[in-house]
């Protein structure tokens, strides 16, 4: 378990104990697939999951786990009478990772999860389609109705995100968040929201309760920095490291960022997500890797670098001038940003 991001195992011991009805697991790295799938069977989960041309829907039913196929253009499943049961599949993995998958400890809530999910990621729904399965998507994962209408007043699913940071910034909380907001995925509809914060709590609890250890962890693993390298809920997550500058890794930073930047020594953590682009203004290679010791330098709305310890590969780089929208662009003032996490 202590290969997964400590958001998720908050996710999934909370799905598990009935505290959640229902997740989405964003990001698997696929190394550690099979010790995954074995954590869902301990605790008794319903699990769906992409695979080439579809998408697997394990459950547990009289004992044992039975797998069923679901083809890549089915809308709505009904019943699982009308699917083709199957053996094990191997997942479908884009750079190592396995992306959404869906878990339940009821086999009718992971079915309706997965029908709205369905539904909400096609590329051909309008807007107003979207907003309107965003608010049953909200439900079923059980977050608060504070929040879930908040996120659903807005367009742009990432503005949001952007109203908490800014809040958390203006009431200088940014550099002492309490961890009950980073134990949860949704985003908060304000700064001290009081749901969020008590289904934090709950959260955390329920995975006290499962193992003081695992405890320990998740808490040690969640008070650190997490930095905002993109619009929405886009993280690296990291402790500074006392060192002295390395001033050969200083001067490729002034070649990217000029001048007026942060640069410190960081250990990184697991990200809750990868990824892998690499374009003339911007690179992006955040997968297993970049776990370790890095060079971030980084300058608050303006932008960032991620350079190895030891040799030149670059990590990360990303600035205002990736962001080609102007909507996206307005939205910067609160990204290339650490966001301090306290227990």
């Amino acid at each position: 378990m202590y290969s997964i991001h400590p958001t998720n195992i908050c996710l999934i011991i909370a799905t598990a104990y009935g505290v959640k009805s229902s997740s989405i697991i964003e990001s698997i790295d696929f190394n550690f697939w099979i010790e995954i799938i074995r954590l869902f069977r301990m605790l008794r989960l319903n699990y769906i999951y992409p695979v080439e041309g579809g998408y697997i829907l394990s459950f547990y039913d009289h004992g044992k786990y039975e797998a069923f196929f679901i083809k890549e253009n089915t809308k709505n499943i009904e019943s699982i009478e009308t699917l083709k049961k199957v053996g094990y599949v191997s997942p479908r993995s884009v750079f190592n990772e396995v992306k959404d998958v869906l878990i339940s400890s009821e086999l009718d809530t992971l079915l309706s999860l997965f029908n709205i999910y369905r539904q909400r990621f096609q590329s051909s729904i309008s807007t107003e389609e979207r907003m309107g399965l965003d608010l049953e998507l909200g439900k079923i994962l059980g977050y608060p109705e504070c929040c879930i209408k908040n996120f659903t007043r807005y367009e742009n699913p990432t503005y949001p995100r952007y109203l908490f940071h800014k809040q958390l910034i203006k009431n200088k909380l940014d550099k002492n968040i309490p961890v009950e907001l980073w134990a949860i995925y949704h985003t908060p509809c304000k700064y001290n929201c009081s749901k969020s914060m008590s289904i934090g709590k709950r959260y955390l609890e329920t995975v006290k309760s499962f193992s003081r250890k695992l405890y320990d962890h998740v808490i040690r693993e969640l008070s650190s920095i997490h930095f905002a390298w993109s619009v929405g809920h886009r993280y690296i997550d990291y402790n500074v490291i006392e060192a002295e500058v390395n001033y050969e890794k200083y001067k490729i930073a002034q070649k990217y960022l000029k001048e007026n930047f942060e640069f410190k020594l960081v250990k990184i953590k697991r990200p809750l997500i990868y990824a892998m682009t690499n374009m003339p203004n911007y690179v992006l290679n955040i997968a297993r890797d970049i776990i370790g010791l890095k060079w971030i330098a980084f300058k608050p709305g303006k932008g960032v670098l991620i350079q190895d310890y030891k040799t030149n590969k670059i990590y990360l780089y990303i600035t205002e001038n990736t962001f080609k929208d102007l909507e996206s662009r307005e939205l910067l003032e609160t990204v290339f940003r650490e966001y301090i996490v306290t227990s």
